[in-house]
């Protein structure tokens, strides 16, 4: 029961109850390397708060917005305690020097928007299998379907530093009857994994292992509520983070 209470607290805050500041998180890659990595395209409501972790570099290392260094956020951890229209741009925490070719952490590209808009829910508990299930909810609402990425991430955890983690999460969701939820989707050219990757990229939400057990799932969703359920697939009991995203 303490783990279906802090689900719902957490999804309070963010649909704006009034209860607590509404806050994002967002965790970025490192961008150089032998691989590309994507922009994270986000779109935050006004007044909410943003927390942006990117990978340590050295010393001499700072954020930049727009270009231009941001005064004293040398820090890799940024934090903007209420979101304006003025903190729109692009983001990157860096470490350039003469002689070195630049180095830095993915690009934010950073929009400010509505600030009834819900954007992305996010809870990490102790979960297992039948009493031990963790149980999150959304609502969505308007006349159109809305595309919602939806991850139970367990074995990722890992280079977050957390140990204990759930090893096979398994992702169950249901409509506000109870019954499975199921939607046709016409994913693009590149298939489901694909469309994935690009979501992932979109909403901001931060990379998993390649080839690892989390489970996600991207689904359109009629207006409606939602349950979302995170059980063990193998038995076995651990730490699982579960999110819910509205991709942009």
């Amino acid at each position: 029961m303490k783990t279906k209470l802090r689900l719902i607290s957490a999804l309070a805050t963010f649909l704006g109850a009034g209860v607590l500041q509404a806050e994002t998180s967002l965790v970025l890659d490192v961008a150089f390397g032998i691989r590309y990595v994507p922009p994270s395209n986000v779109t935050i409501p006004v007044g909410e708060r943003l927390t942006v972790r990117a990978p340590a570099m050295n010393a001499t290392a700072g954020w930049m917005k727009d270009g231009k260094p941001l005064a004293g956020a040398t820090d890799p951890i940024l934090v903007i305690p209420a979101v304006s229209v003025s903190d729109a741009g692009v983001y990157v925490y860096t470490t350039p020097g003469p002689g070195i070719p630049e180095r830095g952490s993915q690009l934010l590209m950073l929009n400010v928007g509505p600030q009834q808009r819900f954007l992305n829910l996010s809870t990490r508990a102790a979960a297992g299998k039948e009493e031990q299930t963790l149980i999150g909810g959304f609502i969505v609402s308007g006349s159109d379907s809305k595309a919602v990425l939806i991850r139970a991430v367990g074995p990722s955890l890992s280079k977050l530093g957390v140990v204990g983690f759930m090893k096979e999460p398994r992702l169950r969701i249901f409509d506000s009857a109870g019954r499975p939820y199921a939607e046709h989707y016409d994913f693009p050219v590149g298939g489901k994994e694909a469309a994935i990757a690009e979501a992932t990229g979109k909403t901001g939400a931060f990379p998993l292992t390649v080839g690892g057990k989390d489970a996600v799932e991207l689904l359109p969703f009629r207006a409606g509520a939602y349950t979302v359920h995170v059980d063990s697939a193998d038995g076995s009991t651990g730490i699982v983070l579960l999110e819910v995203y509205e991709v942009p």
